[in-house]
């Protein structure tokens, strides 16, 4: 796992970055702490829409038609990531631990995970995509930035548009 320059490799004093399978219900708590501090940090974009969203997601989640993957330094819980087939609906990330790579380690290990992954993000997110486009990410020829305010648009990875090109 890379950072960007000038970005610090995930770490604390227990350890580097682990991702894992969320263990159940009982993680709740913490991860709904961890979007609780993102939301908080970035008043930049989020709406009662983005509520609606993460509600929405974590039905899907209590479904069971979504993964949900939890990077922790040491034992802290730092992150979450809510994975469907092809595509992460949700990937938060602490505000205390934003431009360490953990968002960065989420992304890349979704795109191990399933190579034509899509990123589900709000139009309005504009760090958000910008931060998707540098880890590889693109706007497939049928997405448009929309100005709607609940507007999603799904970012797929390059090697999947280079795959298809080189076809």
């Amino acid at each position: 796992m890379s950072s960007k320059p000038g970005e610090q490799s995930p770490s604390s004093a227990d350890g580097l970055l682990m991702i894992r399978p969320w263990s159940g219900v009982e993680e709740v708590p913490e991860l709904l702490d961890v979007w609780r501090s993102s939301v908080e940090g970035r008043r930049d974009f989020l709406s009662v829409n983005d509520l609606n969203s993460v509600a929405s997601t974590l039905e899907t989640v209590y479904a069971q038609r979504a993964l949900v993957y939890v990077p922790q330094l040491g034992t802290q819980i730092v992150g979450f990531m809510a994975m469907g087939d092809e595509r992460v609906e949700l990937l938060w990330v602490h505000h205390e631990h934003r431009h360490i790579g953990v968002g960065r380690a989420l992304a890349a290990f979704a795109h191990s995970k399933q190579t034509n992954v899509q990123m589900v993000v709000s139009a309005q997110n504009a760090a958000g995509i910008d931060f998707f486009r540098s880890c590889g990410f693109e706007l497939s020829a049928e997405e448009e930035l929309s100005t709607e305010p609940a507007a999603n648009i799904l970012l797929r990875h390059a090697s999947v548009g280079a795959k298809a090109m080189r076809r």
